[in-house]
């Protein structure tokens, strides 16, 4: 949900959203009651899709158009884990055990804590989410794994990714 006042990353450089009413009833020429509005929103506001470029892989060329429909709508497989606490990763082994019987390749894996639920609109919402391990990131790629989606922090807020989080 997008909203006036939404928790955004919290740096200086990240825009809030801004809505505006262009036609309502009081302004609408032909007095037919429409309605429109303007919303301006940056692209990494509430849900959104990262392509390996916003991490300047691949020389920074492959832009979300080039990446392919397949590796966006395929089938999902599920893991939460909502015993995860504050500033833990989510590890390989974490996702081996939620996964354990079931096919994950050419797959996208959904990871969900429950995080959002109980901490969005907090101060320190982003600082301390639970987020994906070097090991995960790892262990997804080696299990051809296309896409990941994730419902808080995705990388550690201590650590730089491993370069094999957007290497599928």
């Amino acid at each position: 949900k997008l909203y006036l006042g939404m928790p955004r990353f919290p740096v200086k450089w990240y825009p809030a959203p801004e809505f505006e009413d262009i036609l309502h009833v009081d302004n609408d020429p032909a007095g037919a009651h429409r309605y429109a509005s303007k919303a301006t929103l940056f692209s990494h506001g509430g849900t959104h899709l990262d392509s390996p470029k916003h991490f300047n892989y691949f020389d920074g060329k492959k832009t979300i158009d080039l990446v392919p429909a397949e590796t966006l709508v395929n089938d999902t497989v599920w893991v939460h884990l909502p015993e995860k606490k504050e500033l833990e990763a989510i590890t390989a082994e974490d996702l081996k055990k939620a996964t354990e019987g079931l096919t994950v390749k050419g797959k996208t894996l959904l990871i969900t804590t429950g995080y959002t639920d109980t901490n969005w609109g907090k101060e320190d919402y982003f600082a301390v989410s639970p987020y994906l391990g070097v090991d995960a990131a790892e262990w997804i790629v080696e299990q051809g794994v296309p896409m990941v989606g994730s419902i808080s922090r995705p990388i550690s807020p201590v650590t730089v990714p491993s370069r094999c989080t957007m290497s599928c």
